[in-house]
This record gives structure tokens, sequence and C-alpha cells, in this order.
């Protein structure tokens, strides 16, 4: 048995927040934050926002793109790097907003880090394959939330420019061998972990060596779609769509290059919505969906990576309205 994706749903906040905006903030020049990274705006939370009503809108959207009723949803998997909380984990919370009634404990990832926009996915399909009928992986950043923007300090200035808040939702079910999701696959390789890591309950605690996090990006991506490749049977340079986590334009841009895939097959979020950690490939995949990029049959390879240096990968056989009747 194979799991499929039946449905992507997202949420971004409606206040956008340009690099000019910040510039007075962060002491870093719009044009320069333009450059390094692409990024020119990002969404931030409204004050009634946090991580459990966008993970709820980002569900609800879900459901309504597939028809599939809320109450249906057999299992739930979160995941956040920004939690209000520690404790309740966000599932409860979700559930407790969502009128979600899982047949079991919701399953809470903290901290997963930019990889988990993949590797929290990866949760999902294993629970649908073990048999679960219908499994909600839910995604949801609130990186604003944990900054100080009246008192930005000089480490923590990058982080501010960077990243961005959003949700997505995958909705998973059973589907026909060969089609889904095909293989996955994830690795650590811990040395020097230190060069990207949040301590704390804000963006104080926030430390990235630029330099490292390219280095890392630019070999061990790669490593991973040869991986993909071999386990897949399929050929990235073949594949209809190729989604990465949304770290910055430059570093994309980049690690495509290297694999020798044109930037017009893939889907970007990060220009207008910044880095939105564990749930950037699944904005990206829902607004591929809107742009008509991913249709039925098509392959669609993706790609998470980030601190621990943990990546994340799965190929996938996107599918059909048949390719669920079992």
């Amino acid at each position: 048995m194979s799991a499929g994706i039946v449905s992507v749903g997202a949420y971004v906040p409606a206040r956008a927040v340009t690099n000019s905006d910040l510039e007075p903030l962060t002491g870093l020049k719009a044009t320069w934050i333009r450059e390094r990274t692409g990024i020119e705006e990002r969404r931030h939370c409204a004050k009634d926002e946090d991580v459990v009503t966008m993970a709820h809108k980002a569900v609800a959207n879900a459901c309504a793109r597939a028809g599939i009723a809320v109450g249906d949803i057999d299992a739930v998997v979160t995941s956040t790097n920004t939690p209000t909380f520690i404790m309740p984990g966000l599932g409860a919370r979700l559930m407790a907003q969502s009128g979600l009634t899982p047949r079991s404990a919701p399953v809470d990832i903290v901290g997963p880090g930019c990889a988990g926009a993949v590797s929290v996915l990866q949760v999902g399909e294993q629970l649908v394959r073990s048999g679960v009928k219908l499994v909600a992986v839910v995604q949801s950043e609130a990186s604003s939330t944990f900054m100080d923007f009246d008192d930005i300090s000089p480490q923590s200035a990058l982080a501010a420019s960077i990243f961005g808040d959003g949700a997505c939702c995958w909705l998973l079910r059973p589907c026909r061998p060969g089609s889904g999701i095909v293989y996955s696959s994830s690795r650590t390789v811990p040395e020097g972990y230190e060069g990207l890591v949040l301590q704390g309950q804000n963006l104080r605690g926030f430390s990235m060596d630029a330099r490292a996090v390219k280095g890392f990006a630019i070999k061990q991506v790669p490593a991973l779609i040869r991986d993909l490749e071999a386990g897949s049977g399929s050929a990235v340079r073949d594949a209809g769509l190729v989604l990465l986590h949304q770290a910055n334009l430059r570093l994309i841009e980049s690690v495509l290059a290297g694999l020798d895939v044109p930037m017009s097959r893939t889907c970007t979020t990060v220009q207008d919505l910044g880095n939105t950690a564990s749930a950037s490939v699944g904005i990206s995949a829902a607004r591929a969906i809107d742009a008509g990029l991913i249709q039925p049959g098509v392959t669609v390879f993706l790609a998470g990576f980030g601190s621990g240096w943990t990546t994340a990968g799965s190929v996938l056989r996107w599918c059909g309205s048949s390719d669920f009747d079992l």
C-alpha cells in the first residue's frame, strides 16, 4: 500500500512586511536583503493569530479543496519550530479549535527545523502505510512572534529579515501501489550543528553561520536527490516539479543549478512569503497546484534541509482520483 496526497492546503497571514519596513528595525538595507536572499517581503501574524489559528485555517483549506469533512480525519501529525506552548502540544489545541476528532492522540513534533518540511510528512506517510485511512500533516510557523521588533539584536537581524509566518496541511490516504509517495529518505550529519541553532523562546537565541548553511545545502541536498533517484527509479531531470525548502532564493538557485534543473521546473514562495520553515514545502505545493504545475501522474521531488544538519526528501507520482479507488 502507498500513501497518496489527496489535498494540500495553506494559509498565510494578510499582513505583508517589506524589506523597507524592516530596514530601520534591523539595520539591514532593503536592497542588501533582496540581493543576498531574493526575499522582497514576508507575512507576519496579526495580534489575534498564532500557530494554532494558522494551522486551523490550513486544515480547513485542505479539506475544502478535497471536499472532505474535518471530522473524517483519523490521525493528526503537527510540527512547529515556534510553539506558543510547550504543552499541551499544537495537536490538542488544534483539535479544540477545528473540531478534529482523530481516533488516536495527535503526534506533535517540536523543533524539527526546516528539514521538517518533508521529514514530518514522512511520519504521516508511515501512519498511512500502517493502516490509518486519512492523515492530516499540519505544519505551522509563527516566527514573527519570537521577535522583539523594538529591540532587535545584531545576531537576530538576519533572522528577522528572512523568516515569515504561515501554515500548511497535507491530507494523506491509502492509494494504489506505484502512485503517491513512492520513495522517501532522510539523513542527519550532526557534526558542526552549532552553525544553525535556536535557543530559548525568542530569536535572540538564534544564530546562523550563513556560509556553513550554504556549504551544507550545496553538498547534502544533491546527495539526498541522488538517493531519491536510486530508490525511486526516477531521474530528477525528468521530474515535472522539484520543490525545495524555501531557505532563500539564492540558495535554491544554486542547488538547482548544481542538479542541472532549470528554475522553470520549481515553484518558489520565498520571494513574497520569506522562509516559512517547516511549512515551506507544503505552502509551495499548494501554490504549484493552484498554478496548474501539479497534475495527476506528474513526478514530484520534495526536499527539505536544515538544522541538525538534516535532509529529508520524497518522490511522488501525483495521484488522480482513480488512484484512491482501492
